[in-house]
């Protein structure tokens, strides 16, 4: 969603975000179990927490994640590398996770530019699935269970 606002929606004119606004207020909303949980940061330790079972997650979210993520989930690079608590790793389905592990990210921000490093050329679709089932488990409140199967498939749809 951060590119769509970074590269759209901060470049529309106020009459199309009115009427972008006006449309959502038209869509009936999906009913829900109740208001979104969001976990707290993760422990300090990566000894710590309920996903420390999680073997190759954790191996590949210490070699590829740790030094911007940290074991908390707060960054103490940039607030917008903090992950804890954010609506991504709260979805059961990771999708989104999953998308910027495979395809990197870039956001433009008031102090510059920041992006995270494509991964899908250097892990398989097992290392992919288990870290962002590790990291949805960490710094989520639920936790996902995305398949290397999920992870083949979102891999598939950003390769076109």
């Amino acid at each position: 969603m951060g590119e769509a606002v970074d590269y759209s929606f901060s470049l529309m004119a106020p009459a199309d975000i009115n009427a972008v606004v006006a449309y959502l207020h038209s869509i009936p909303p999906l009913g829900s179990s109740g208001p979104a949980m969001i976990a707290p940061p993760a422990p300090p330790s990566p000894k710590q927490g309920r996903e420390t079972a999680d073997i190759l997650g954790k191996r590949v979210f210490e070699g590829a994640c740790v030094s911007c993520h940290g074991w908390t989930g707060i960054s103490a690079i940039s607030p917008y590398a903090t992950i804890a608590g954010a609506r991504a790793v709260n979805d059961p389905a990771a999708t989104n996770v999953a998308q910027v592990v495979i395809s990197g990210t870039t956001r433009r921000t008031p102090g510059g530019i920041i992006s995270m490093p494509p991964f899908g050329s250097i892990y398989s679709d097992t290392e992919i699935a288990a870290v962002v089932n590790f990291v949805t488990k960490r710094f989520g409140a639920e936790g996902s269970t995305i398949s290397a199967k999920e992870v083949a498939d979102l891999r598939g749809q950003t390769s076109h």
